[in-house]
């Protein structure tokens, strides 16, 4: 069986392990100051990108998913012919009509995928699943890695979903932000309550930052930091002690909208990474991509973990 897993770009995994990987990335839309484009940018690019200073609250940005027409298009194009099987997964459906798109394309794409497997003499039958993952970000990355992983040892296709549908669950993501005025402007453009903007400034010029919590389909803020950097270490110390007492899937996504080389200036990091190393879970690193960062802002920070001890925030 030949198959494909398919994440939208609000999906943090770094671009080397998608291409290693059975993994095809849906590419949603951006709106940057009047230019339309696929979030199908290099790593490379988005870093210059983040630091050419073009993406302020004044920027006009904004992140939407593909269409029903686009989604029919783009299974009919690139999957059906080159896949018996795919899996798609979408950002938590709070957050996008990925899903919903989804629900409505399902029946064209299975009727298409009769015909062409057809006048191509095709033997297997196309199959299809799809879901949401209740999460986004590096949350939502966290459960493409284990379903990769499930898939690849050979996990019953009948099985699968309902196996994920456990799993996801336990995925989380904890994200910060570097800007509070660009984290309520966006909100507020997504309809989502937020500080007061005279809160937004006050909270800037004092360097307080929120750390942000996503699972199982809602989000809520956990608590308050009075600096980034003082937010990313105590998100690292989480997943070290996490690591130390048992995670249900022994990987861990790292994702900021900056030069990941730069996560070497937070004291936190190589602990983390040590202890990773230690215990045998692999911490997948990439820069964040534009769907994700255009809410957040550049520099921004999340990780995607799925501990045991479910109760411990950081």
């Amino acid at each position: 069986m030949s198959y494909t897993i398919i994440i939208d770009s609000s999906a943090q995994l770094p671009e080397s392990y998608i291409k290693d990987r059975p993994i095809t990335v849906l590419p949603l839309h951006i709106s940057l100051n009047g230019n339309v484009f696929s979030d199908r940018i290099s790593e490379n690019k988005l870093i210059d990108i983040y630091n050419s200073g073009e993406i302020t609250v004044d920027a006009q940005i904004s992140s939407e998913p593909i269409t029903t027409g686009e989604l029919i298009e783009f299974m009919v194009e690139k999957i059906i012919p080159n896949y018996d099987t795919a899996i798609c997964q979408t950002i938590a459906k709070a957050h996008s009509a990925t899903y919903d798109n989804y629900t409505n394309a399902i029946n064209s794409i299975l009727i298409e995928s009769r015909r062409l497997r057809a006048a191509q003499d095709l033997p297997r039958p196309f199959r299809m699943t799809y879901m949401s993952t209740g999460n986004t970000s590096t949350g939502q990355g966290l459960v493409a890695a284990y379903a990769d992983a499930l898939v690849s040892r050979g996990y019953e296709f009948n099985k699968y979903k309902s196996q994920i549908e456990k799993f996801k669950v336990f995925a989380k993501s904890y994200t910060t932000i570097k800007d509070m005025v660009y984290g309520r402007h966006k909100s507020k453009q997504r309809g989502v309550s937020s500080v007061s903007y005279p809160t937004a400034v006050i909270m800037n010029k004092t360097g307080v930052v929120p750390i942000v919590c996503n699972n199982n389909e809602k989000m809520w803020v956990i608590g308050l930091q009075p600096k980034f950097e003082k937010a990313v270490n105590r998100i690292f110390r989480y997943a070290i002690e996490r690591i130390k007492e048992g995670l249900y899937f022994n990987t861990i996504i790292v994702s900021i909208a900056d030069d990941t080389g730069r996560l070497d200036n937070f004291s936190e990091y190589s602990k983390l990474i040590s202890v990773a190393q230690q215990a045998g879970v692999q911490v997948l690193v990439n820069v964040m991509t534009l769907t994700i960062a255009s809410n957040y802002g550049p520099g921004s920070f999340s990780l995607g973990i799925a501990p045991k001890n479910s109760k411990v925030e950081p």
